[in-house]
């Protein structure tokens, strides 16, 4: 069966308003650059949270052959590499129209192959590409993680972190190349690793110590970024892999985890629904802003103006996901019965 957290889905809801925020957020007009880092860095931990959701559910599962292996893969094929593929080819058209005003199959199609293999990383949909390589990873990842005690996961985690502490803090900030490759936790996959190191370790530690990472985690990023702090200069990284925010990210997570409890049914479904239409909610969101700002008229930022683009960004793209999801049902049921595992 299933596992069904429901705080979690309400944690995906959440994190899908921080994404369409953090990408509308000048629109709140603030001009003080520390200010708008004091807000910014707590709406960046989206990514690096919704990265361990992703862990949390996918690397707890238990592969016992091949097959369940090959049962897995097609999961994510039909539930998510297709509805990304589908979502990029309908816009690839909608703007080629828009543009040239013709269909040209030929050109269309090289476009859409463009966009998948290279120009989609470059908007927001570059938080798709590690995701394709962490779940291409997650069996034999998580029948590594099953066969390790917790004494070897912390091992692997401290190992992570002094990784990335050498990365981020002693080469990049320093402008000193890191040669050392093709470490197992290198950049995003710490997230998706600690989503299980979470469930089988950091639940059970204290909370206080926790908050207190999570705190120092933040300061270190506000006053880093700001430039308080004259080693932490290189910005790409500051609020992702960085080890101290990683650690604030978990702060959350863990506080969010213990405090967060949906008991009531109807609030349940309501959640349930908004969490599965998250996946294409985020796909369609930087449409959703375009609309509301060229509707709205919006030139000047304001606190009325960044609300209205967030919400109203939120709400075209959720209707737009409905509608995306009842149009893909169809297919990914045939897919399911047409693609066979054994």
């Amino acid at each position: 069966m299933k596992e069904r957290k429901f705080n979690l889905d309400l944690l995906r809801v959440v994190l899908s308003l921080c994404v369409i925020t953090a990408h509308s957020f000048h629109y709140f007009g603030l001009e003080n650059d520390f200010i708008y880092t004091l807000f910014m860095i707590p709406l960046m931990s989206c990514d690096g949270l919704f990265y361990m959701i992703s862990g949390y559910f996918n690397l707890e599962k238990n592969f016992e052959n091949s097959t369940d292996i090959k049962k897995y893969y097609k999961s994510r094929f039909i539930n998510v590499l297709f509805p990304f593929l589908a979502f990029v080819f309908v816009w690839t058209i909608w703007d080629f129209f828009h543009e040239f005003h013709e269909i040209h199959v030929g050109n269309i199609l090289l476009t859409y192959y463009e966009t998948v293999v290279d120009k989609g990383t470059v908007g927001h949909m570059w938080f798709m590409y590690p995701l394709f390589g962490l779940l291409l990873s997650a069996p034999f990842f998580s029948k590594m993680l099953h066969n390790m005690d917790e004494k070897e996961l912390k091992m692997l985690w401290y190992i992570a972190l002094g990784y990335n502490f050498l990365c981020y803090y002693l080469c990049w900030d320093l402008g000193i190349g890191f040669s050392i490759l093709g470490w197992i936790l290198d950049g995003w996959a710490i997230y998706f690793f600690v989503g299980y190191y979470y469930r089988h370790v950091i639940v059970n530690e204290s909370g206080i110590k926790w908050a207190i990472l999570a705190f120092i985690g933040f300061v270190v990023t506000l006053l880093g970024i700001n430039g308080f702090i004259p080693f932490f200069e290189a910005f790409e990284g500051g609020t992702n892999i960085q080890p101290l925010f990683t650690l604030f990210c978990v702060g959350i997570f863990m506080f969010w985890d213990k405090v967060v409890k949906i008991n009531n049914n109807v609030l349940k479904k309501v959640i349930s629904f908004l969490s599965e239409n998250t996946f294409m909610i985020y796909l369609f969101h930087t449409r959703g802003i375009e609309y509301v700002v060229r509707k709205l008229s919006i030139t000047e930022g304001s606190f009325v103006s960044g609300l209205l683009v967030v919400f109203g960004a939120y709400l075209i793209s959720l209707l737009l996901a409905f509608i995306a999801n009842l149009l893909l049902k169809p297919i990914q049921k045939l897919l399911n019965k047409i693609i066979v595992v054994k």
